[in-house]
């Protein structure tokens, strides 16, 4: 689709390995983004709005150093 360049969530995911804390404000923000169309600070690219409402609430549970590896291994399509 194009609406969000190749990686770019998954190079998020991989950037908070060693801090999980920071995975609710940053991908909070790049949702926050991805439902109006701006700048995102987060990924450093410029997104187009996204329609339908998906991310209209932009709230992201928090996570754990457990939980980010099983995540970024299913973005990148492994087991």
């Amino acid at each position: 689709m194009g609406l969000i360049t190749d990686r770019a969530f998954t190079e998020l995911l991989e950037s908070i390995k060693q801090t999980p804390e920071h995975f609710a404000p940053l991908v909070e923000e790049l949702w926050w983004i991805m439902n109006s169309g701006r700048f995102s600070t987060t990924i450093r690219k410029k997104l187009l709005r996204f329609n339908g409402g998906l991310f209209a609430d932009p709230s992201a549970l928090d996570l754990d150093e457990t939980e980010v590896d099983p995540i970024v291994k299913t973005t990148i399509g492994q087991k």
